[in-house]
């Protein structure tokens, strides 16, 4: 993935994107009616047709916010598309997943991320 940031000053917003490799592990059904009620963990990777290694474009705008010269809270939205289908109906359309959601924590650097201007 790739990062470009737009300052060097203690508030810092950036854009990022690329692709990224995801192995599905498992899933899990949900049915709700108004007269039935199920929650199960299946093993889907055992479908036909079902591809458990996924690549999915992700795109993010956020904001960089650095306390110190090695600790830094970021926030941002992400978007992320499974270019790959995840699996192939009985009828033969493709399901292709995306989701939506928010990103937040703090990073710590082991290396400095402002040049000292010093010589």
């Amino acid at each position: 993935r790739d990062r470009y940031e737009y300052s060097h000053k203690r508030l810092q917003p950036y854009i990022e994107f690329g692709l990224s490799p995801h192995l599905h592990l498992n899933s899990r059904r949900n049915i709700k009616t108004e007269y039935y009620s199920d929650s199960s963990i299946y093993n889907e990777r055992d479908a036909i047709g079902f591809n458990k290694l996924q690549f999915v474009l992700v795109l993010s705008a956020g904001i960089n916010y650095h306390f110190f010269k090695r600790l830094t809270a970021f926030g941002q939205p992400s978007y992320r598309h499974h270019l790959s289908s995840m699996r192939i109906n009985a009828d033969g359309t493709k399901a292709h997943f995306y989701s939506i959601g928010f990103e937040f924590g703090v990073r710590y650097s082991f290396s400095s991320y402002f040049k000292s201007t010093k010589s």
